[in-house]
């Protein structure tokens, strides 16, 4: 993944301006590498079991914080 890369909607004021390559002081490599974590582990552990918790009505100890 390029750093320039953009994500989220290209309007105007839809994103905050980090969020589509504007460069930022604070908005660093470390974020995008935090970011991709993040996304990774959501599709990898979450999203798969959401109907199954949804349907039991309570996400198991095991996974919640």
């Amino acid at each position: 993944m390029s750093a320039r890369e953009t994500f989220g909607s290209p309007n105007p004021f839809a994103e905050p301006p980090w969020y589509n390559s504007v460069n930022s002081p604070y908005y660093k490599t470390s974020h995008r590498r935090l970011r991709e974590f993040i996304r990774a582990y959501v599709d990898e552990y979450i999203i798969p079991n959401c109907e199954e918790w949804e349907t039991q009505g309570f996400i198991p100890k095991e996974v919640s914080p």
